[in-house]
């Protein structure tokens, strides 16, 4: 769940020091919102920049130092600006447990990369009228009970107008989050005869968990539902088998879904 707008500041990260805007320029190419409010200045609270000298503010998903989603699959990075594109260099996601890599992308990767214009519900909790995000899809959703952060090289996101991008980002303090949970997937192992055993907790608001298929010929389990914690095993997988599991809650609501 993404934060509300009480919460924006909190999670708020400056790629900025408060460096003040030559006035007429910055208003032509950054005009006001409605509210007051512009890409230099999204939140009153802030100094106003010059988006001419520097890339502005960012907002990250999951939040720095927060908890992401039950199921989190993408990370993303929001800007209030829209004259953006992508740069080069890549993105990683680091274990804190141990330092190693997760997940690491080039933004020239289109097929997990993309920067597009924010959407409608994501500008309403952000609060701005204007915005692009950078979305990362991985390929597949985060386990429970880690810690994580994320490094950015210099230069993935460009203002070419101005010839300005971000900086690098290497520590975990620019965006560190946490994936505790009452419920979720613990691990996924493949053995050496090829099935793949998926490791379940259920509790808090989930009672149950399902196996289903995304993407492929067939989908062959063990169980068809856990209504405790558990394994849940997958046979015969194919390479180009896309499947998930399902967390319900007593009601029958979907509460989180894994993608593999």
């Amino acid at each position: 769940m993404k934060p509300n707008g009480l919460a924006l500041l909190i999670v708020l990260c400056m790629v900025l020091t408060g460096v003040a805007a030559a006035e007429g320029a910055q208003e032509t190419a950054f005009p006001r919102w409605s509210n007051g409010l512009s890409a230099a200045q999204p939140y009153k609270e802030l100094p106003e920049v010059d988006l001419t000298q520097k890339l502005g503010y960012m907002m990250f998903h999951p939040a720095n130092g927060g908890t992401a989603d039950v199921g989190q699959r993408t990370l993303e990075i929001f800007l209030p600006r829209t004259d953006l594109s992508l740069g080069s260099g890549m993105i990683h996601l680091i274990d804190k447990a141990d330092g190693s890599t997760v997940a690491e992308y080039s933004v020239t990767d289109s097929e997990h990369v993309k920067l597009i214009s924010t959407i409608e519900t994501d500008l309403e909790w952000l609060q701005w009228e204007t915005g692009m995000t950078l979305v990362v899809m991985m390929d597949h959703s985060l386990p429970i009970d880690h810690e994580y952060y994320v490094t950015l090289d210099e230069g993935i996101i460009q203002a070419e107008a101005y010839g300005i991008s971000n900086p690098e980002m290497v520590t975990e303090r620019g965006w560190s989050f946490s994936t505790a949970s009452d419920y979720g997937v613990e691990q996924v192992e493949t053995g050496e005869d090829g099935n793949i055993v998926v490791h379940v907790r259920l509790g808090g608001e989930a009672v149950a968990a399902y196996p289903y298929l995304i993407e492929g010929s067939d989908l062959t389990t063990d169980v068809n539902e856990l209504t405790e914690s558990g394994t849940i095993t997958i046979t015969g997988a194919q390479e180009d088998l896309k499947w998930g599991i399902s967390f319900v809650d007593a009601s029958g609501n979907v509460v989180a879904m894994y993608e593999y």
